[in-house]
C-alpha cells in the first residue's frame, strides 16, 4: 500500500494537482501565500483544512505547527480569494466573527456574504513588482483565445514600467493597448482578424 500511496503522490506532483498543497518554491508567476489558524486558549483541534475558490471549496488538510497553530503555504495566482478554515469537521458560520465576535482568520483582508447567512475571508494575492516582469501564456485563455473570429492576445506586466506594447508576428505588427491596470500589474491586449 505505501508504493500505491508514493506513486499516486509522485504522479500528482508530476500532473500538477498537488504542486499548490506540497509547493516549497513556487512556479513563476505565483506567491507562496501563508495561511494560520490559532486556536483559543483551552479549544481541543483535531484537524484543519483550507477550503476555497483557489481549490474550487477542496480540502487543503493544514500541519499542526509545534506552537499548537495549523498552517499551510500554498502557491496561488495573483487574483482575490474566498475561503474558510474547516475545523474539526465543521464550518465556521462567520469567519468575520466566529470567534466570540472576533475574526478566525485576523490575517484576512476582508469578508464577504457566502450565500448561506455567514461570511467568508477574502485574502488578496498581489505579486511582488520591485523589478519587470512579463507573461504569456499560450495555453491560457486568459492570454490567447479565439473568439467571434478573431484572435484575442494578451500579455501581463509589472505596473509602471511600459509605455507601449507592439505584438510581432509573420503577418505584421500591432500595437497593444492597456486593458487593465492594478497594483500587482498590466493586462495589454490586442485583438487580430487573423486566420
Amino acid at each position: 500500500m505505501k508504493k500505491a500511496g508514493f506513486a499516486a503522490v509522485f504522479l500528482g506532483i508530476v500532473l500538477g494537482i498537488l504542486a499548490p498543497v506540497f509547493a516549497q518554491e513556487c512556479p513563476p508567476f505565483t506567491v507562496a501565500v501563508t495561511f494560520h489558524y490559532i486556536p483559543l486558549p483551552g479549544e481541543e483541534v483535531r484537524s484543519v483544512s483550507l477550503r476555497g475558490s483557489f481549490n474550487n471549496w477542496g480540502e487543503w488538510p493544514m500541519e499542526r505547527a509545534p506552537d499548537g497553530s495549523w498552517v499551510i503555504t500554498v502557491c496561488l495566482e495573483p487574483g482575490e480569494y474566498q475561503y474558510k478554515f474547516y475545523i474539526n469537521g465543521q464550518w465556521p458560520k462567520d469567519m468575520a466573527t466566529a470567534r466570540g465576535g472576533g475574526p478566525v482568520d485576523p490575517e484576512a483582508h476582508g469578508y464577504v456574504d457566502d450565500g448561506f447567512g455567514g461570511q467568508n475571508a477574502v485574502r488578496i494575492v498581489t505579486l511582488p513588482v520591485e523589478t519587470f516582469f512579463a507573461h504569456h501564456d499560450p495555453a491560457n485563455p486568459a492570454f490567447l483565445c479565439r473568439a467571434d473570429g478573431r484572435w484575442v492576445v494578451r500579455i501581463l506586466v509589472a505596473p509602471g514600467f511600459v509605455e507601449s506594447i507592439t505584438l510581432l508576428t509573420d503577418s505584421g505588427s500591432w500595437p497593444m493597448e492597456r486593458q487593465l491596470l492594478w497594483e500587482g500589474g498590466e493586462m495589454w491586449r490586442v485583438s487580430l482578424d487573423l486566420p
